[in-house]
């Protein structure tokens, strides 16, 4: 491997030059062994079997397209790459017996394992072949026909490609073992949990089959596994997980506790919990009947945002809540979460640090985390818009079905949060229920002030629990996964390799990013856990000892300084009062992105000068809102945010502000 790889650095320096970084590049160079990270991949031995498998095949004659291909963009290469994974005799049948028309379901299972990993290698053929004018058509529409019924309908041309493109095969195979093995795995364990789920979660309604199985958008882990939602044939749905769920019981049995004690209703959600395994009723969205039932939901949102803030739980986003009449969280992965101790020397330190301890940590609260280039993205349990859109541009196919079909990245626009209630069939916006929010965390908090004991022996189970840590965001996982799909990686292993040896540009721990070669290698998001009563080096601290540092600040102050970060972020939804506002106030026109960056500012300010009492918005900037440049430096110049000058200069760096096409923007 070692020699190939040397070659391959060899014989396009330019390229791999610029990718790696020149430091990054040299290194390799110098000494490959030492430098070059390097896992094994899986499936090799598997691969060879399906090349020849496909080779065989090229003598076959090609079927009509089944049923679930009709749609597909290449759909004759798709249908030829899992017919004859299918046909492998190592797969057993029997194990998928509870699937009602379980080809069908099995074969549109393994096509949305591996829809994404061709793409690129098929229309860079395409272009190919249009090139060389192999391609025959009146426009590029019968062009990309004629390439998809004459050269992915050809077996001969279908295995020459995957032959080439041996890497791109093996991520084919990887993905679709994976798959069988996770449904396989996942049958076996709900035919031994039938009685459980048929008392449990069905009300005593027997089952036989299972209809439909819908693979949900989280990401893939630790071989391929992710969250499943099955139909039964009686009309039920459960959510099958691959891990266990005795924290989402532990937390539940907390939150109801807690509710019991605040006088709020909770909604039952049983579960099984099957040691590595877990089965859940699937919550759907439930309305809620009447105006006190919606307080009652806002207030039990300020309750989940206390135990969230007190077990220091993170990433509480959107998808993680459902509003199922009362709000129920479904999603505890972070659930003790572990803040990593920073050596405090800078402002900018001081802020990170802030930040961290408080309740905007939990992505309950509306807080721009991500930024789209223009404005922050709020993807908070607690706030609405009509359009919401990824935080990150994402690749996306446009001309499709034409010859000219090409991959550009763009803001995707996402589904709607199922996180606030819906009332007379509307969702009902958090912005007019700030009251009920702050109530119910200040319940919250001061119960657990006076039963303080009782409270931690409920939480105790956790400590004994794993909780997943992050050494990166997942978005730049999910950034390496899709660019490594470029076919300049797609043709070897070592090619692959080597473009991900990105990892060390940033991170020092050779063991950690082992852990993530290991992953992405094989189109994994890495997943790193622990015992939340264990020490992790990357973070200098454990879950643990994370909680019992909070614990230690929790009172009068510290409520009322949580509260006041309450009130403030949820101010950032109501941007319309806000953009009104400051327009009266200084005769002149803002746009909304720049009042919700301003909020944003204030937030970040608040955390890093200790929460003192903040004035109006319109008089902190009666003077400072005459150009760009003054904006910039007021944070550090306003009399009630006294700072030592160094702090000053660091908190100038960090609010960082420029001004495009007169719209203010955060950078």
């Amino acid at each position: 491997m070692q020699q190939k790889i040397k070659s391959i650095l060899n014989e396009n320096q330019d390229f791999w030059q610029k990718l790696l970084g020149s430091a990054l590049y040299a290194n390799l160079l110098e000494n490959l062994q030492c430098n070059m990270i390097t896992v094994q991949a899986d499936c090799i031995r598997e691969t060879e079997r399906y090349i020849q498998q496909l080779k065989i095949h090229t003598f076959h004659q090609t079927q009509k397209y089944q049923p679930w291909i009709c749609n597909v963009i290449f759909a004759p290469f798709y249908q030829k790459i899992v017919n004859v994974y299918l046909q492998d005799d190592s797969i057993d049948r029997n194990a998928f017996s509870l699937l009602r028309n379980k080809n069908q379901q099995l074969s549109q299972l393994l096509y949305n394992s591996i829809e994404k990993i061709p793409i690129r290698v098929l229309i860079f053929d395409m272009h190919h072949c249009k090139s060389a004018g192999l391609l025959k058509g009146a426009d590029s529409a019968e062009e990309y026909e004629y390439y998809c019924e004459h050269m992915l309908s050809d077996e001969y041309y279908v295995y020459q490609l995957c032959k080439e493109y041996y890497e791109m095969t093996r991520l084919l195979v990887v993905r679709m073992t994976y798959m069988i093995t996770s449904v396989s795995e996942m049958l076996y364990n709900i035919e031994s949990s039938r009685h459980e789920i048929v008392c449990q979660i069905c009300e005593g309604q027997k089952f036989q089959h299972i209809t439909s199985l819908e693979i949900t958008g989280s990401d893939s882990h630790q071989k391929g596994k992710k969250t499943m939602i099955c139909t039964l044939d009686t009309g039920r749905k459960i959510v099958y997980k691959p891990h266990t769920m005795r924290k989402e019981a532990a937390y539940h049995k907390l939150y109801t506790f807690f509710c019991a004690q605040m006088g709020n209703c909770t909604v039952p959600y049983p579960l099984i919990d099957g040691g590595t395994y877990g089965i859940a009723q699937y919550l759907s969205e439930t309305a809620c009947k009447n105006i006190e039932q919606v307080q009652a939901y806002f207030k039990g949102m300020g309750i989940h945002l206390f135990l969230s803030y007190l077990l220091h739980a993170g990433d509480l986003h959107q998808e993680n809540i459902i509003a199922s009449r009362m709000p129920v969280l479904v999603d505890t992965e972070t659930i003790p979460g572990i803040q990593r101790k920073l050596s405090v020397q800078s402002a900018q330190d001081r802020l990170n640090d802030k930040i961290g301890w408080n309740v905007l940590y939990t992505g309950i609260l509306p807080y721009p985390t991500w930024k789209d280039g223009e404005k922050g993205i709020l993807l908070s349990a607690l706030h609405m818009e009509e359009e919401l859109y990824s935080p990150m541009k994402l690749p996306v196919l446009k001309a499709e079905r034409t010859s000219d079909m090409y991959i550009d990245y763009e803001m995707v626009r996402m589904s709607k949060a199922d996180s606030l209630p819906i009332y007379h069939e509307k969702r009902v916006s958090a912005e007019n229920y700030v009251q009920e929010v702050c109530s119910g965390f200040v319940s919250a908090y001061q119960f657990y002030l006076s039963d303080r004991v009782r409270v931690e022996e409920m939480i105790a189970p956790f400590w004994q629990s794993d909780t997943r840590y992050l050494i990166r965001h997942t978005q730049q996982y999910a950034m390496y996964l899709s660019s490594a799909l470029h076919p300049m990686f797609m043709r070897s292993i070592e090619e692959h390799m080597l473009m991900l040896q990105l990892l060390q540009k940033n991170k020092s721990d050779t063991d950690i990013i082992k852990e993530e070669l290991s992953a992405l290698i094989n189109m994994d998001t890495p997943l790193f856990s622990c015992k939340a009563s264990a020490y992790i080096e990357w973070y200098q601290n454990s879950a643990y000892e994370t909680h019992q540092h909070l614990i230690k600040k929790l009172g009068a102050d510290d409520l009322r300084e949580q509260l006041e970060l309450i009130k403030l972020s949820m101010k950032m939804m109501d941007i319309d009062s806000l953009q009104m506002l400051i327009q009266n106030h200084f005769n002149q026109s803002v746009g909304q992105d720049f009042i919700q960056e301003l909020v944003h500012i204030f937030i970040q300010c608040r955390c890093f000068l200790g929460l003192k009492e903040t004035k109006s918005i319109c008089s902190a900037l009666r003077k400072r809102l005459e150009s760009f440049r003054k904006c910039m430096s007021m944070i550090a110049n306003m009399t009630y945010f006294q700072v030592m000058q160094e702090q000053s200069y660091h908190l100038q760096r960090i609010m960082r502000l420029r001004m495009t096409k007169r719209r203010w923007i955060w950078q």
